[in-house]
This record gives structure tokens, sequence and C-alpha cells, in this order.
């Protein structure tokens, strides 16, 4: 409540990001606030506006680092990773547990991929795959989010520092449980 005057009730960890500037290293822990009681109010004079995703106005000045945190918070908490050809009754499973989006990492799987996203109505993307050991530094180059291998899940959500959104291997049943431990959203093998 130091800034905006609200009290957070409940959040998740999100992503951190650290930055090396002339004058001084940063470290900024980056958590996803789901709910707060009372009224924003900026306390130290700062301007805010709110605005629905995918709707900010271009001709409003935006730090960069703000316009990276818009376009992550757009991300969806629920994608299909495909890998191969899905059937119309995977298809509907899909789109029955709530799949916003559809990723695909290695190029051999973009056609298809595509061809998903376009019988589901929702949009595609190519997503980086994860590696423990460029995760802390400035990754805004990498992309928006990376997709953490199922063998490596454990290792990344217990490193709890991952400077992009990650996506888990997982069911939409348990997005709750893997945002609480740090991941963005769940990926469903397809």
């Amino acid at each position: 409540s130091e800034e905006l005057s609200v009290t957070v009730t409940r959040a998740v960890p999100w992503f951190t990001l650290e930055h090396d500037y002339p004058h001084a290293y940063v470290r900024l822990h980056y958590w996803r606030v789901t709910a707060f009681d009372g009224a924003l109010k900026p306390l130290e004079g700062q301007q805010y506006e709110w605005f629905a995703l995918g709707r900010w106005k271009e001709d409003r000045p935006m730090l960069p680092m703000n316009a990276m945190v818009v376009r992550r918070l757009a991300l969806p908490e629920v994608v299909a990773c495909v890998t191969r050809s899905v059937s119309e009754e995977n298809l509907k499973a899909l789109s029955r547990a709530g799949v916003r989006g559809v990723v695909w990492a290695q190029e051999v799987h973009r056609a298809v991929a595509e061809t998903v996203a376009q019988r589901l109505g929702v949009p595609c993307r190519e997503i980086a795959l994860a590696r423990l050991s460029d995760f802390c530094r400035d990754n805004e180059a990498a992309g928006d989010a990376a997709l953490v291998p199922a063998s490596e899940t454990e290792r990344f959500l217990q490193a709890a520092t991952h400077g992009l959104p990650l996506y888990v291997f997982g069911r939409p049943e348990e997005l709750d449980r893997l945002q609480q431990r740090g991941a963005h959203g769940v990926a469903i093998a397809a």
C-alpha cells in the first residue's frame, strides 16, 4: 500500500529481472496480483490509467519495461504445445480445457501449430525452450515467455528466479497450484 493505497490479498510470483545499470544493480521481482482491498489512489503523485490488454493507446508514453510487462500480462494462462496433427476429438478437448493459445518450440512444428490455432480460433506463437543457465539476467531479447521441458519442471520452479514467464506442462486444474510456485501458465501437450 506504500504507493497506491491498496492492500494485496492475493498474489503469485511471476518473473524476476536483473539489470546492471551504470549507477546501480537492480533485481525486480514481479508478482501477479489477482486481488486487493481498497481503491487505487496514487500516494506519490504518479499518474495511472486503466486499459484493456491489447488496447493501449500508442500515443500514450510508456516506459519500455512497462510495455514488456503489458505484453506479458496479455499472455494466455493455458496453451497447447503442438508437435503433431490434432484430431477433431482432441481439438474439442483442448477447447473444453480452456486453451487460449497455441505454441510451438521447433520450426518443424510451426505449420501444424498454426493450423491447430486457426481451427481453435486462438493466437499462435513461437516459444523458447527454457534453459536454467540463462534465466535470471535481462531476457527481453529471448521473447516474452518460455516453455519448460517436462523433465525440468521441478528444477525451474525450485530456482524461484525466472527472467521470463514460464509455461510448464500440466493440466488446467493444476494452474492455481503451479502459479503459486512461479509458473505463468500450463502447456497441454497436443
